[in-house]
């Protein structure tokens, strides 16, 4: 098919997409506003078609997006598997309204396992769960999913294009991490087309039939800490020991409990009796703490901190990154400097989403104070 024919069609194609979301405005938009994931996902197929082998004759696998399947298939593409474990009302509709058609197969992640893919001839697109929540005990734990499916892409397909978290931020020489070095040969920015999760997305492309290679500027560079700080969380959690947040006034031998530092209320502080505070979850019987919050504002940095004397009957929660140094002076020196541009640019690069401040992170921070 010659490239004007080609165009001509998908022109058509467009039109016809743009005339059957006019008449199911339900299905795409929300609060009156255009439906942004599906010309979002519009964009990304032409990207993933400059800078991969993929053509109609080839099985492509899509996971968990209905908007790219969509797509591929108002572009020509036939043989489409969309991975997704249930069945929304949105896919329903999706389905009732001949959008998702019968050559679009759809199957579950678990179904792949008894499925049979050559590498040459699959593509995988998508964007997978970022992660899910598991409970224990008391606090609920975040595990990231993204990376067994990038795992599981490029170990069945020769061409990847997939959506996750930004993880340049973190250290280079992670599993995952490595595992982006040694394939992937583009990186597509599409945190603008995510702005509504509040987290920095890249779609990494992995192609191997490229002699590219994708320039990712590590910032962690997996070579140890940049700053020797003695830096450490909170031990105390807002939902496991929460029985330590209710007083606001102290009592004689009370534990002192930081709670939190917030940019209106500056240092909450709370009081709890000493057996609800195990030692070692205390701070240490000299010196002083430098208290942060746990996120930061890429232009402002931090505007509360606070500097507190160590006595061996303090404790803080979780929420909060603490840096203990053995004189006052050492103290004032770190948060004077934390307050300028030089470090908020470090340490705003490093952060996570919305701002947030892993150890890890604030290990990596220069910290140029004599």
């Amino acid at each position: 098919m010659s490239d004007n024919i080609l165009m001509n069609k998908r022109t058509e194609m467009k039109r016809e997409l743009a005339r059957f979301i006019s008449s199911k405005p339900s299905l795409f938009y929300k609060d009156g506003q255009t439906p942004i994931p599906l010309r979002f996902a519009e964009k990304m197929v032409e990207r993933i078609e400059e800078t991969t082998d993929i053509h109609s004759s080839k099985r492509i696998v899509v996971f968990y997006s209905i908007e790219l399947a969509i797509q591929m298939r108002q572009w020509g593409y036939n043989n489409i598997t969309l991975v997704l474990d249930t069945v929304s009302d949105r896919l329903q509709r999706c389905i009732d309204y001949g959008l998702i058609s019968a050559k679009i197969k759809i199957v579950s992640y678990k179904d792949l396992e008894s499925m049979r893919f050559v590498k040459s001839n699959t593509v995988v697109l998508g964007n997978p769960p970022f992660s899910k929540i598991t409970k224990s005990g008391y606090q609920g734990r975040t595990t990231e999913l993204y990376p067994e499916f990038y795992k599981w892409a490029v170990e069945n397909a020769d061409s990847v294009a997939m959506i996750m978290p930004r993880t340049d931020q973190r250290s280079a020489d992670t599993k995952h991490n490595r595992l982006i070095s040694n394939t992937a040969t583009d990186i597509i920015d599409t945190t603008e087309g995510f702005r509504s999760i509040l987290l920095k997305t890249w779609c990494v492309i992995a192609d191997s039939k490229s002699d590219k290679k994708a320039s990712i500027d590590w910032v962690i560079d997996g070579k140890g800490a940049k700053n020797d700080l003695n830096l450490a969380k909170g031990k105390l959690n807002v939902t496991g020991d929460k029985i330590c947040l209710e007083r606001d006034k102290g009592r004689k031998d009370d534990i002192t409990i930081y709670h939190k530092v917030s940019e209106k209320f500056g240092l909450v502080v709370k009081y709890c009796s000493p057996e609800l505070v195990p030692v070692k979850k205390r701070f240490p019987t000299s010196g002083y703490a430098l208290l942060m919050p746990q996120m930061i504002n890429s232009n402002r940095g931090w505007t509360k901190t606070a500097i507190v004397k160590c006595t061996g009957r303090e404790a803080a929660m979780n929420g909060m990154t603490i840096a203990f140094f053995e004189t006052k002076k050492q103290a004032v020196a770190v948060e004077k400097y934390m307050k300028t541009q030089e470090f908020i640019d470090n340490a705003s690069r490093l952060a996570g989403g919305l701002g947030g401040m892993t150890l890890q992170a604030m290990k990596n921070v220069p910290i140029n104070v004599g």
